[in-house]
């Protein structure tokens, strides 16, 4: 993409690597470390044509129960997890022409959680 100067790198992330969540050290660091590699490339790499931009996600993949019971659906606005279909249509936005001048950006798609 370099080379050739243009391209869109979509990386995939989740809320747990912007936000705390019990049980979660590992999978977090290693969202946070995806989280600021599309922030750090997204600004290098802007300039010679490619954009970096991620997607965290809040889907039903991610479903953590601790022992005490906390369910983190209900707490999310949306009052449901994140469809396939909302993550990828995300995907489309940042893959097509559309979205030309974001780069570096980490995009929640995640039911309204991460803004309260």
């Amino acid at each position: 993409m370099l080379r050739q100067g243009a391209g869109s790198i979509i990386n995939l992330s989740s809320v747990a690597g912007s936000l705390g969540f019990p049980q979660t050290v590992a999978f977090a660091a290693c969202k946070g470390g995806v989280e600021q590699l599309t922030r750090v490339l997204g600004a290098e790499w802007m300039g010679r044509g490619v954009r970096v931009n991620a997607i965290a996600a809040w889907s039903d993949g991610f479903q953590q129960y601790d022992e005490s019971g906390f369910r983190p659906d209900t707490r999310i606005p949306l009052g449901r997890y994140t469809t396939p279909a909302e993550l990828g249509a995300a995907a489309v936005y940042l893959a097509s022409s559309a979205s030309a001048a974001m780069s570096g950006h980490i995009m929640h798609i995640d039911g309204g959680y991460a803004a309260q």
